[in-house]
């Protein structure tokens, strides 16, 4: 009877062992999963898989493409056994990126601080650097410039709720450059006196209107536009793919973290020396905006009344 009770308290003792880590694991992680609902549920976020995935996401110390999808093959045609990583975009081959002269990239930014960031921490490869002419821009001007002769536009600054991008006049700017659409919508405390409000949403946001007339006609040459401002998807997708169909546009779904701004950059670099397609490059820089991604969920919930429909996105590509 002693070697039964004997060789059950070892063996209840092996199991304890054998199972004792998958055991605190599994604990770890329910109570893991139940910060993280609370924690969502106190920014007023639904706990669904996609938000709490999200959360682990932003809280994970590494950075991981696991749960990104591969970015769709646009570039490839029906048939065609070509090389995807042999193209940046569906109407650029790497090969002739830079084949007749550098590969033009200008760079515009609201804060003046943001050239600096991007001196020290942006390097051009230096297999690329004869390939490869980064340039800051400094005026309204320059930037116009750019849209008409460079390859690669990046504007970082203001969405200025679809109003349209504001160059400073002590930058050598004229105040707003109007773009956007024929209506905005806007929570009523952005609402200006010169706003012309000819209705309202459903979920309480107020719709202006104005003149298509009124909005600024530009020269697009370039073969990518990066306008990377608050909510941009919303305000100049439409606008800009129908007016500019040529030119590739990278638009932000949510809130715009200015602190992104050089890591966007630095991915872009990264992804034209390792060949990487544009939709790559784009799925990188989402794969690391989890944060930015919850709490541009966020604003949409609380300021614009948009609780279904949310991109699992920061960036989208046209």
């Amino acid at each position: 009877m002693k070697r039964k009770i004997l060789a059950a308290l070892l063996l209840a003792t092996g199991s304890f062992y054998c199972f004792q880590k998958p055991i605190l694991l599994w604990i770890e992680a329910l109570i893991e999963r139940r910060c993280a609902i609370q924690t969502l549920a106190s920014w007023n976020l639904p706990p669904t898989e996609e938000n709490l995935a999200l959360y682990r996401s932003m809280n994970s110390e590494t950075t991981t493409l696991a749960e990104v999808p591969p970015p769709p093959d646009v570039n490839r045609q029906a048939g065609s056994t070509e090389n995807t990583n042999d193209l940046f975009t569906d109407r650029w081959r790497f090969a002739d990126l830079w084949a007749d002269k550098p590969l033009r990239i200008g760079v515009y930014s609201q804060d003046n601080y943001d050239t600096e960031r991007f001196s020290k921490a942006v390097v051009v490869p230096p297999a690329l650097a004869p390939k490869i002419h980064l340039h800051y821009l400094k005026t309204e001007r320059d930037f116009l410039d750019a849209l008409a002769t460079d390859d690669i536009v990046l504007f970082f600054g203001h969405a200025n709720l679809g109003r349209g991008l504001y160059f400073a006049p002590a930058r050598g700017g004229h105040g707003l450059l109007p773009l956007g659409n024929e209506i905005l919508s806007m929570p009523a405390r952005y609402r200006k006196d010169s706003d012309v409000v000819i209705g309202a949403t459903s979920n309480g946001l107020l719709l202006v209107g104005r003149s298509a007339s009124a909005l600024a006609q530009l020269t697009v040459n370039c073969k990518v536009f990066w306008c990377l401002a608050c909510r941009s998807d919303a305000y100049y997708r439409d606008m800009w793919t129908n007016r500019y169909p040529r030119c590739h546009l990278v638009t932000v779904n949510y809130l715009w973290n200015s602190i992104s701004n050089t890591r966007v950059l630095a991915e872009l670099m990264e992804g034209l020396q390792n060949r990487h397609p544009l939709q790559t490059i784009i799925a990188r820089i989402n794969a690391a905006s989890a944060a930015d991604i919850l709490f541009g969920r966020v604003a949409e919930i609380t300021d614009y009344g948009n609780a279904t429909n949310l991109s699992p996105r920061l960036l989208n590509l046209y």
